[in-house]
């Protein structure tokens, strides 16, 4: 695993994060931080993902044409992808609610 930027700084990253880490970088992904939200202590990490492995959850709803619409005129504003990606590894896949928006075609 390449070096993570931690927070806090002063966190003990858990080996079930190192870990994850690892299996994003067997993947062809980056793992490059790692957080520790300070409600609930749980332990995130922000990572680059092959977006081929990255599938919609087998419970994804139908995206709506109106957010559909919003998003792509937002996009086209501001030239960016502004849908942040939220996924659980799942076997050799990352799934994500955003599926139907981030997900290559099946």
């Amino acid at each position: 695993m390449s070096e993570l930027t931690i927070s806090p700084k002063n966190g003990k990253l858990p080996a079930a994060v190192s870990t994850l880490a690892d299996a994003i970088e067997a993947d062809g992904g980056v793992a490059l931080a790692a957080y520790q939200e300070p409600i609930g202590d749980h332990w995130h990490l922000f990572a680059m993902l092959p977006i081929a492995l990255v599938q919609p959850t087998p419970y994804q709803r139908d995206l709506s044409p109106a957010h559909l619409k919003r998003m792509i005129e937002v996009m086209k504003k501001i030239d960016r992808f502004t849908e942040p990606i939220v996924v659980v590894r799942s076997a050799d896949l990352y799934w994500t609610p955003n599926g139907t928006i981030a997900a290559p075609p099946r």
